[in-house]
């Protein structure tokens, strides 16, 4: 049995994305992982580098 969230093998997804940072965590499946708190942080981090690097000028341009 291959590592999964229950509904995607590892190797199918988060392996194969290029990405600066990645978080391996264990302990729930897809459905729990709504409730973790270490799923929720990895998820708020990411949309604060999203937001961080946002580039306000490509925004105007596209208004």
């Amino acid at each position: 049995m291959t590592p999964s969230d229950g509904t995607v093998p590892v190797e199918r997804s988060a392996a194969k994305v290029r990405a600066k940072a990645k978080f391996v965590q264990a302990g729930y499946d897809h459905q729990g992982s709504y409730s973790d708190a270490n799923a929720s942080a990895a998820t708020l981090y990411g949309i604060v580098r999203i937001a961080a690097d946002f580039d306000s000028q490509w925004w105007s341009e596209k208004n």
